[in-house]
């Protein structure tokens, strides 16, 4: 518990008694020595400036003020006994004490105040500056009006125009800066007629033209809110400039697109395989060779391609292909026979390697091509052929050398039409390498060195190096290549020799006009008969285009994932069958887990809830949610009493299927508190201005009524007299078809009614300047409550014995004071018991006032106002505090009493609780705070 002095209680009298002349403290209260820690005596021996911290002079100019009545209020920095500060406000006046003008001064601790102030614009400046620096363009447009209420900064920067001019823009000056493609969407945006409660944002992207002319891509995140009757009243959004991302995604479009021609172009199969899921992806060649289109094969996965392999050759394919999975293999290369859609067999070439593994090294996904070499596989086998023939013929004609002459011209012959059939199939080999894109060459090689090299014509495209150029430098393509990267040609070598097997190895060349390139090199070796290396072909691609977007995604995926940890509501990324295959650190935090591995590949029941099955409360079960993309709002996933609102994104596949979901978390139970609360102030804003109004414009004609009235009186008087003297000389006299007599009287009677309803039109004028009526803080006091409840049971005393059947009042004296305001006290137990008095419809009718300390709780005091009158139904006492409601006859009440008395109790710290049922009557009890209360919590 903290010492009094720092916390001291409102209720607290902190006042010092200062001689003007000299400046010492000839007298202070008790609690003026509680507050700055100095016993009393010692207190009233001090000087004001071992308090004050002005130097004296200053005391002694603030002191002369006080004096002349020049000014009575000040604010100083007081010094306590255990040397701390603090922020006090002090009203000084001229007073007598003990026969001389002395100075009373009444001290309040305002440092808390001062406290709460500053930091209040400390945040306020900050919340400013994040708006006016962020890189979004945050605004507000009001629809009613057409026009913005508030751009922030960030949207002159990207735009090129002055705040000073979007400001006045209409909404028309808006859509005419809008690119023409795009102004039709922008128009047809749809306001939602949904409650305020329920409204879901929008995004739209256009193009939107810079003050310099040309057109930025910018995307628009909005919402609408409505006034009470559903219609539109602003538009709430930011904007991003968007331009940079629009150019980075046609780039890697076009990068893509020129693969995919590259690939058409060389008639190339090209597969990617899901090794996880098993879902094989092919392109439009894969398909061709086999005489299929893909709406053929669909649905595809590696099943499709294992039906279609040889059943000879699918042991050994899938065995090889294993090999490279369990990483035996650096690569995948095999040639095997696939079946034609008409039923033959073809031979494809088949190269592949895994891309991407799992962070544990489970491979995910492998890539690779299929080229068909039928023909060459049919020509080799002709030439396996005729060789095997060709033995057969020379043994043959060894035996049968006798008769070989004419039968040799024969077979020589036919052996030279081998050769001619050899020397067409190496010129045909020749014509379709020459027309390959890619760069084919071979090395002779001597003793281990490189002795000749030949190329084809596509490396001097490739590189600008003339084949006389190679033929004269056998290393010239080592020197060409960067020197960084020469050791990766090395190695690919020694890769050759250890495994006698083609590698394949990428690195960097500089070509003749010094631009830098990327380039494959896979090398395959050639043996002679006695199985020594004597050469090694190689086949090099130029692979620029692929490295720049390997780099351009890397760097992508980085900077997406810097984003996505780096933002501040919880995102989770799910496959298609909702199981996690990411989060961000927010996420990681709002579920509680201690690290990520501990969700991935788990669904979102399993991953956060430790269930098997999904949550019963699920708004949207895993059955329902294939293609789902929107927004919805719920109770608070871990925490039920928060509002959150999730954000559904789908990402789809190449062919428009879903293939994955982003959830993003919003908290926004403190906005949803927000807008409730300001919906609330501007009502009651408006009706206050509406209630000051309508009491001005009634009072006025009123006026008219209520003072000429006395006027019309006076006048009926001096001639009533006159017409009586005139009537009774004619007995039988009508006025208006009626006796003289009735119409005498009903003339008073009339007059009676107007001044009646002149009366009740100040009463209602008056309840209504005091419901909109501002109390201003200054008025509360330690009052005894029992005397202020008997003085309102005075003025109401009337009223009730001449309704009321019997009233009972039990007020306790041992009660305590409460700190409070007596005049709003009094008039809220004297509209209690009006309210009580309207309400009874008994021949036995009774109202009971009671004052006494709360059974629960004993530091709060209870007025307590019971009756037995017609009671209220659940739908009624749920209304009866709303201005202007009531359930009384015309004429007998205004429906601002217990609207008053409502906001009169909240205004006093305490509150108002209500029981009644029909037919038995009700109780309205006023729960008061007393001191002791106030005292514990200010400490604690």
């Amino acid at each position: 518990m903290d010492h009094p002095c720092n916390h001291p209680p409102e209720s607290m009298l902190i006042r010092l008694i200062i001689d003007i002349e000299n400046g010492r403290i000839l007298d202070a209260s008790e609690d003026a020595a509680l507050f700055y820690g100095w016993p009393l005596a010692t207190l009233r021996q001090m000087h004001i400036c071992n308090i004050n911290t002005l130097p004296p002079e200053q005391v002694r100019v603030e002191m002369d003020k006080a004096a002349a009545a020049e000014c009575n209020r000040f604010e100083f920095v007081h010094r306590t006994a255990d040397g701390s500060e603090k922020k006090v406000e002090v009203f000084s006046s001229k007073i007598m004490f003990a026969g001389k003008e002395v100075l009373s001064s009444i001290v309040h601790d305002i440092t808390e105040r001062t406290q709460i102030e500053s930091a209040l614009r400390r945040s306020e400046a900050r919340f400013r500056e994040l708006l006016e620096n962020t890189q979004e363009a945050v605004y507000k447009r009001n629809l009613q009006k057409n026009f913005f209420e508030y751009v922030s900064p960030a949207f002159s920067r990207f735009s090129g125009y002055p705040q000073d001019v979007i400001l006045g823009w209409s909404a028309e000056d808006v859509i005419n800066l809008v690119h023409p493609d795009d102004r039709e969407q922008v128009r047809n945006i749809k306001i939602s007629a949904l409650p305020l409660s329920k409204d879901c944002g929008q995004q739209i992207e256009y193009r939107f033209r810079h003050a310099l002319g040309h057109y930025i891509h910018l995307l628009d995140r909005f919402s609408f809110t409505c006034d009470s009757t559903g219609s539109p009243r602003a538009r709430i959004g930011s904007v991003s400039d968007i331009s940079a991302r629009k150019k980075v995604e046609q780039t890697i479009l076009e990068e893509h697109n020129r693969l995919e021609n590259i690939v058409e172009a060389t008639h190339i199969g090209t597969w990617e395989w899901n090794i996880q899921t098993g879902d094989l992806v092919l392109n439009r060649q894969w398909a061709g060779m086999l005489g299929y289109t893909l709406a053929e094969l669909a649905p595809i996965s590696v099943l499709t391609w294992r039906r279609l392999i040889h059943p000879d050759d699918e042991q050994y394919v899938v065995a090889l292909l294993e090999k490279h999975i369990l990483g035996q293999l650096p690569t995948y290369e095999n040639e095997y026979r696939l079946r034609h859609k008409h039923g033959h067999w073809i031979w494809v070439y088949s190269s592949g390697r895994i891309i991407r593994r799992r962070y544990d090294g489970e491979p995910l996904i492998m890539y690779g091509l299929h080229i068909d070499i039928t023909d060459r596989i049919r020509m080799e086998e002709s030439l396996q052929r005729a060789n095997a023939h060709l033995e057969q013929v020379v043994q043959a004609r060894t035996l049968e050398l006798v008769q070989a002459n004419a039968a040799l011209q024969q077979e020589m012959e036919a052996r030279r039409k081998i050769e001619r059939s050899l020397q067409e199939n190496k010129e045909r080999y020749r014509r379709i390498t020459e027309g390959l894109s890619d760069c084919i060459y071979t090395v002779h090689l001597q003793a281990g060195k490189a002795v000749a090299l030949s190329h084809s014509e596509t490396c001097t495209q490739a590189t600008g190096y003339t084949p006389e150029e190679y033929a004269a430098d056998p290393e010239l393509w080592i020197r060409l290549t960067v020197a960084e990267d020469r050791f990766l040609i090395i190695d690919n070598f020694k890769r050759l020799l250890e495994t006698n097997q083609p590698a394949t190895a990428e690195y960097r060349i500089q070509r003749k006009n010094g631009q830098i390139i990327w380039v494959s090199d896979t090398i395959i070796p050639q043996f002679d008969s006695a199985g020594e290396l004597v050469a090694f072909d190689g086949v090099i691609i130029e692979i620029t285009a692929r490295k720049k977007a390997e780099q351009q995604l890397s760097h992508s995926r980085a900077t997406l994932t810097m984003a996505i940890d780096g933002m501040p509501d919880p995102l989770i990324l799910f496959d298609r069958n909702l199981r996690v295959l990411r989060l961000n650190k927010a996420a990681k935090k709002y579920y509680g887990i201690k690290s990520f591995e501990e969700a991935l590949g788990k669904r979102c029941f399993e991953a956060f809830k430790g269930r098997n099955t999904s949550c019963e409360s699920c708004e949207y079960p895993f059955s329902t949610m294939h293609g789902y993309s929107g927004m919805f709002e719920r109770q608070g996933g871990m925490d039920p009493t928060r509002l959150e609102r999730i954000v559904v994104d789908e990402v789809k596949d190449t062919q428009g299927l879903p293939e994955a979901y982003i959830f993003r978390i919003f908290d926004i139970t403190e906005e949803r508190k927000i807008d409730r609360q300001l919906i609330q102030s501007e009502k009651l804003a408006s009706l206050g201005l509406l209630i000051a109004g309508i009491a001005h414009e009634i009072n006025n004609p009123n006026n008219f009524i209520f003072f000429n009235t006395p006027i019309l009186r006076s006048y009926l008087q001096f001639l009533l007299p006159i017409v009586d003297e005139y009537a009774a000389t004619r007995p039988n006299m009508q006025v208006f078809h009626r006796p003289y007599r009735d119409f005498r009287q009903d003339c008073l009677t009339l007059l009676d009614n107007i001044e009646h309803g002149s009366r009740r039109i100040n009463q209602i004028v008056g309840n209504l300047r005091e419901f909109v009526r501002e109390r201003g803080p200054g008025e509360k006091r330690l009052i005894d409550v029992k005397r202020v409840v008997e003085k309102a049971v005075t003025i109401c005393q009337g009223r009730i014995k001449k309704t009321v059947k019997r009233f009972t009042m039990e007020l306790r004296d041992d009660l305590p004071a409460v700190y409070s305001d007596p005049l709003a006290l009094e008039q809220i137990v004297v509209n209690l018991l009006i309210n009580a008095v309207q309400a009874t419809d008994k021949e036995d009718s009774w109202i009971s006032l009671d004052l006494s300390l709360s059974e629960k709780h004993r530091d709060e005091l209870v007025i307590s106002v019971r009756d037995n009158g017609c009671g209220m139904d659940h739908a009624t006492r749920h209304k009866i505090f709303d201005p202007f409601f009531t359930t009384k006859a015309a004429g007998d009440g205004t429906g601002l009493g217990l609207s008053i008395c409502q906001r009169l109790v909240t205004e006093l710290g305490g509150r108002i609780e209500v029981t009644s049922e029909i037919g038995r009557g009700s109780v309205f009890q006023v729960f008061l705070k007393t001191p002791q209360q106030n005292n514990d919590d200010r400490d604690l």
